[in-house]
């Protein structure tokens, strides 16, 4: 559940099954649609796999060993003495990536030693991710990177994308809504301190890992909601909100990696594969969900 103001046709499908959130948000959203409480169980995450490099416990690519964020910077071809912002999801309208480019070129603009790495298609239906950079100054626009590297059915091996993670600085995403955000704890888990919009499940997910911006209000206060077609409404995210917390990040290398620790905690501490597996078998084995009578 990415977002509130539920289609009432999700009634009747929760008539016939049973569902269960993915976050609190997700539970409080659900229960207050249907008339009745419903089970919340989180995501997982492999921290064993998503972890931050170190010299102790290096990145094992082939026959190399990278041990630090330099490192893995060098292998992706980039510059190591630059700060890297990532963002790795797909290229679609809830991500709001329109807003996204915009807020990251006046970021860029005022920090010459940054670069944008966007893991993603370039293309995705009617979206066009190069013809949006391509309208930014030329000296902003070259500084925008994309993988090409991705889209719903194919990536990067996980050892790759790993890699990918711990190669950035910042992690940031103007996503108008997540069920979870499990790209979000994955970077969280490489001890890379997250930017995000505050509307769904992401302040949950980054808990004290990152910064959650506030998504656009109107003169009367109240958040600006973008009514989608998937039965919910998102938050339209501010991107301007976005500026100041990512500029603060990338000035403040300290707190970034303050932060990348503290998320790193959080999401062990609360998003476990096994802790998951047992609420999944939990609940399936007590009968506990009043059934309709057929």
């Amino acid at each position: 559940i990415e977002g509130d103001n539920l289609h009432p046709a999700w009634r009747d499908v929760w008539a016939l099954f049973q569902p269960v959130a993915m976050s609190l948000y997700g539970q409080r959203v659900i229960s207050e649609h249907i008339g009745k409480p419903v089970p919340m169980i989180y995501h997982g995450v492999d921290t064993e796999t998503f972890r931050p490099a170190s010299m102790a416990d290096p990145l094992i690519v082939g026959d190399k060993r990278l041990g630090t964020k330099e490192a893995c910077k060098r292998h992706l071809g980039l510059d190591p003495t630059r700060t890297l912002i990532l963002r790795s999801d797909r290229l679609v309208e809830r991500k709001f990536y329109n807003v996204f480019i915009a807020s990251m070129a006046e970021v860029l603009r005022r920090s010459p030693e940054t670069d944008v790495l966007v893991h993603c298609a370039p293309q995705d239906g009617m979206l066009d991710l190069g013809q949006e950079v391509a309208r930014l100054p030329e000296d902003i626009a070259k500084r925008f990177l994309i993988s090409n590297a991705h889209d719903t059915f194919r990536g990067l091996s996980t050892e790759a994308l790993v890699v990918l993670v711990n190669a950035a600085d910042v992690y940031v995403s103007t996503t108008g809504g997540e069920g979870f955000g499990l790209n979000l704890a994955e970077a969280l888990a490489c001890e890379v301190p997250v930017v995000v919009t505050d509307w769904a499940a992401e302040g949950e997910v980054v808990g004290d890992g990152g910064i959650t911006v506030p998504v656009l209000h109107d003169t009367y206060g109240q958040p600006v909601r973008y009514h989608s077609t998937y039965g919910m409404d998102w938050g339209v995210p501010d991107g301007r909100g976005f500026i100041e917390p990512v500029l603060s990040l990338i000035n403040r290398p300290a707190r970034r990696r303050a932060l990348g620790a503290a998320g790193r905690q959080h999401v062990i501490r609360s998003f476990s594969w096994d802790r998951a597996a047992a609420e999944f078998g939990t609940l399936l084995e007590e009968p506990h969900v009043d059934r309709i009578a057929s």
